[in-house]
């Protein structure tokens, strides 16, 4: 369920339900794109597009995990990281 436009993500997403629930043996720390499609399989665009998932969160919050990361990316990444989890909340 990685990726998507599998069929399989079309599919399931199609089944009209009130309540999803999904495992995974994922490391979601550190794929946010992984991530999204997991929060996008269970609530369908409450993260947006994947592009604009991208720009906003995932561009962010890797540029503040690079060991050249300025104090300004770490700062930014910290202010992403902290939306992300107020948006999941």
């Amino acid at each position: 369920l990685g990726n998507n436009n599998s069929k399989i993500f079309e599919n399931i997403i199609q089944i009209e339900t009130l309540n999803r629930i999904i495992i995974t043996s994922l490391d979601l720390t550190t794929n946010l794109i992984d991530y999204y499609n997991m929060i996008s399989l269970i609530k369908p665009n409450l993260l947006g597009t994947l592009r604009n998932f991208e720009r906003l969160f995932i561009r962010p919050i890797k540029a503040g995990q690079m060991k050249k990361s300025t104090e300004h990316d770490i700062f930014n990444m910290r202010k992403r990281v902290f939306v992300l989890c107020t948006i999941i909340d």
